[in-house]
């Protein structure tokens, strides 16, 4: 029937190899591929749908030259400090001035300069300076680190290990209006021992009222380069090693690198022994 859908589970052979065969419908999606050990990224390599009826140019299978979707094969994981939405904007009047942001803490630090309130207790990673021209209507945006002896690397490779060497003082560019950036992963390296961040740039806006920088980023608060984020950790454990992680860099210490296993094993049997009993 039409607006239906129906979900089929295909498996590879030895190759990697896989076929959908025996089925009736309008279009084809492939929703995502699994397989123990490697990651599957449809944000990195989008997923089309093909269509086999209702348009002029219907996809046509050609077992001689199949489609290939690539996986990464994972490493170690970490736990990484998460923040979904790390923005930056500037109004026209503001050109010029510098916007920083904590990543242990996960929060913005609108004066670099003269910092206020709980702005004056958080560390800058991340300087932003925007200007405007006036000229050409133009943005300029500068991304350095918040610390002398730290290092920026930007990239259009998502990478799940920070560099080990590369970085520079700073990164210079210049946006154009709500056009995706190439090189959109930023990665730093900030503080003193140091730890590693990648902060993705998901949008960009750069108009003649203001500046805009929006996107996400994870952190490793160890101070080692892994930034392989554990999946599927259970709340508990999420809620404790961030704040462990944020109490210790208050402290101007460093949180004590977990036992990922442990602590969720311990963490699933707690909730097993508090469930009530029927």
């Amino acid at each position: 029937m039409f607006g239906e859908t129906k979900e089929v589970l295909a498996k590879t052979d030895s190759q990697g190899h896989f076929t959908v065969a025996q089925e009736m419908g309008r279009s084809l999606y492939v929703k995502t591929i699994r397989k123990e050990g490697y990651a599957f990224s449809s944000k990195q390599y989008p997923i089309e749908g093909y269509r086999y009826a209702g348009e002029s140019q219907n996809f046509k299978p050609d077992q001689a030259n199949p489609i290939i979707f690539r996986v990464r094969k994972t490493g170690a994981t970490a736990f990484l400090l998460q923040a979904r939405s790390v923005d930056f904007q500037f109004r026209v009047a503001e050109s010029g001035k510098v916007i920083g942001y904590d990543f242990v803490q996960r929060g913005s630090i609108r004066n670099v300069a003269n910092p206020t309130g709980d702005d004056a207790a958080r560390v800058c990673d991340l300087k932003v300076k925007a200007t405007f021209n006036t000229n050409d209507a133009t943005w300029t945006a500068i991304l350095s680190p918040g610390n002398t002896n730290g290092g920026i690397i930007v990239s259009d490779q998502l990478l799940y290990e920070a560099p080990d060497s590369g970085y520079k003082t700073q990164y210079t560019f210049t946006p154009e209006d709500r056009k995706p950036l190439k090189a959109k992963y930023v990665y730093l390296k900030t503080r003193a021992p140091a730890i590693y961040t990648r902060y993705e740039i998901e949008h960009v806006n750069a108009n003649k009222e203001f500046f805009r920088l929006t996107g996400k980023s994870v952190t490793n608060p160890y101070g080692d380069r892994n930034l392989e984020q554990a999946t599927a950790l259970p709340y508990e454990v999420t809620k404790q090693l961030a704040d462990e992680a944020k109490t210790a860099f208050r402290q101007n210490k460093r949180p004590t690198k977990p036992d990922l296993p442990k602590l969720v094993k311990e963490a699933k049997e707690k909730a097993e022994k508090d469930k009530p009993r029927q």
